[in-house]
């Protein structure tokens, strides 16, 4: 996880919301699915 935080600092602050939101996303999905099962 640090490794991501380090990532994410050195990029662009669009980018950093851009993947935040991307990450987001993919683990509201997952609880969603996870919950239906």
């Amino acid at each position: 996880m640090v490794e991501n935080e380090e990532i994410l600092k050195s990029l662009p602050s669009n980018e950093q919301r851009n993947i935040r939101s991307d990450i987001n996303i993919h683990s509201i999905s997952f609880l969603h699915r996870s919950a239906h099962q």
